[in-house]
């Protein structure tokens, strides 16, 4: 389906999917992915919220080990989870990765630092989903909790 996360993308690929999105004349922006701080930023606003709904855990506002399903589901199937800023599948779903790297903070795209990964997955617990948690992986790992999403700057 369209709206499912896709998983099993290395950060490499991720940026890659970005680079040709920007250079096939596909988006008048530029594409990439957002570094740790925007995609907080999307998904918490401006109130230190430990969700993007808010500060108490609801099962039924995200897909995670709670669910039960095992597995990602549409962005759309979670309409309570939105963030303040309307984006949805910031919590759970499958975990997302960041520009930059875990250590350093450098977004340098050369090398393989540990990269950042946000949001938590379908398999994760209440506390690994919330919006400040940050885990890494290598970037040429694969896994399928872990997808990517897109931020779109204006030139």
């Amino acid at each position: 389906e369209d709206t499912v996360p896709r998983a099993e993308i290395t950060w490499f690929e991720a940026l890659a999917f970005c680079r040709w999105l920007e250079t096939a004349g596909r988006s008048p922006h530029k594409v990439t992915l957002p570094t740790e701080w925007q995609w907080q930023r999307a998904a918490q606003g401006n109130d230190n919220r430990l969700y993007p709904w808010g500060n108490e855990y609801a099962k039924n506002r995200c897909n995670t080990l709670k669910s039960g399903l095992n597995r990602p589901t549409p962005v759309t199937t979670y309409a309570g989870g939105l963030s303040p800023y309307k984006v949805a599948d910031m919590c759970g779903n499958v975990s997302e990765w960041c520009l930059n790297d875990f250590v350093m903070f450098s977004s340098d795209i050369t090398g393989y630092a540990p990269r950042v990964l946000r949001g938590g997955a379908y398999d994760s617990g209440r506390s690994f989903a919330q919006v400040v948690v940050r885990n890494y992986a290598k970037p040429d790992w694969q896994s399928q909790t872990i997808g990517f999403r897109i931020v779109a700057i204006p030139n």
